[in-house]
């Protein structure tokens, strides 16, 4: 294919899209947005565990 820099297939966006656009999308809880959340609810639960243990 002359003048095509980029695979047809697959164009040049570099791979499938994100979120509900995806074929084995099904529900969301492991997107971006609650991986991240899910981090920070852990990071605050250790916080205060550790708070907790040094009032003991």
């Amino acid at each position: 294919m002359k003048g095509f820099s980029v695979c047809r297939m697959h164009g040049a966006r570099g791979g499938a899209p994100k979120g509900a656009g995806n074929g084995r999308y099904s529900h969301g809880l492991r997107s971006e947005f609650y991986t991240t959340l899910f981090e920070e609810n852990r990071r605050l639960n250790k916080q205060v565990r550790e708070a907790i243990n040094d009032l003991l």
